[in-house]
């Protein structure tokens, strides 16, 4: 019984890890993918100093166009699906816990304390960027 709980630790540890490594690649996947298209990157990464809304705009519809990329979109499916599992290995789930209860796992993007969670485990500090 004592080997079976071993083993059956050891594969859910390998399953995190797994998924993990997999969700850190994904993220300078779609930055390169995104830099390919090098008119739509630099209107996306545009200053806009002065909040002008004509730019606002440019910047808003040219990230847009590089979010619907069709390998973008491929990307950010890969993403959630392997956040999903890496979930379902942390022992949490889309509706549970509550978003408001301190063990719940942050969704992609979400900032919490001034980083910015990038996917995996969120427990592991290389998968928070400082904002």
């Amino acid at each position: 019984e004592a080997a079976k709980m071993r083993q059956e630790g050891d594969n859910r540890d390998r399953n995190i890890r797994f998924y993990d490594s997999k969700l850190t690649e994904i993220p300078p996947k779609i930055a390169a993918i995104k830099q390919k298209n090098s008119v739509l990157y630099n209107m996306a990464n545009a200053p806009n100093p002065n909040n002008d809304p004509k730019i606002a705009q440019s910047i808003k519809t040219a990230n847009d166009k590089l979010e619907n990329d069709p390998e973008v979109v491929a990307l950010r499916n890969e993403q959630r699906n392997f956040q999903n599992r890496l979930n379902t290995y942390l022992g949490t789930t889309v509706n549970a816990p509550p978003e408001n209860t301190p063990n719940a796992v942050p969704k992609v993007g979400e900032t919490k304390n001034g980083y910015k969670f990038k996917g995996g485990n969120p427990n592991d500090k290389n998968n928070w960027e400082k904002q």
